[in-house]
């Protein structure tokens, strides 16, 4: 019982961080449209800066925003958890979280995203057990989340990848 209502706070906790960024970008293209609207043979080229971070992260500035940006490859945190990344050039998935070598997506089941839910879970039960700090957690956490804003963008078309750099489109 105990570990359905903390499994449903977190995915509510979850759910309104999501709402709350998803508002956030609907807010910039709704305020973008109003703001540039008057004229519409005047395009402004869009300004960015793409600066690669290590191998697998990277750190896109656009808009007046910075997104963490993560490609094919292995990002270790806290020499604990390894997070393994798979980029197609239209989406970016997390194919594996697994903790001191072990993985914790061969025991969820569903989508990528639900695995990292369970994962995410997993990791939390062992805040509380002394076995991983919080903060760790926290960075998977949104680590995670950026992954999900990083796919909306490229759907959108917002973000394209080309030659292993993102750039805007």
């Amino acid at each position: 019982m105990e570990g359905t209502l903390l499994g449903l706070i977190i995915v509510i906790i979850l759910a309104v961080v999501f709402l709350v960024l998803w508002v956030g970008v609907l807010a910039e293209a709704v305020k973008g449209k109003l703001s540039g609207g008057s004229s519409p043979a005047k395009k402004e080229t869009p300004s960015y800066s793409f600066k690669r971070i290590d191998r697998v992260q990277g750190e896109l500035s656009f808009e007046h925003r910075k997104l963490r940006t993560y490609q094919s490859g292995t990002l270790v945190l806290n020499e604990m958890v390894d997070v393994d990344f798979y980029d197609d050039n239209r989406t970016v998935v997390i194919t594996d979280i697994a903790l001191k070598g072990k993985s914790l997506f061969s025991i969820g089941t569903g989508s990528y995203r639900e695995k990292a839910d369970y994962a995410i879970q997993v990791l939390k039960e062992m805040t509380y057990q002394g076995g991983i700090s919080r903060d760790l957690c926290v960075e998977l956490e949104h680590l995670v989340l950026e992954v999900d804003t990083l796919n909306e963008l490229l759907k959108a078309g917002t973000i394209s990848i080309q030659g292993g750099d993102f750039v805007c489109a």
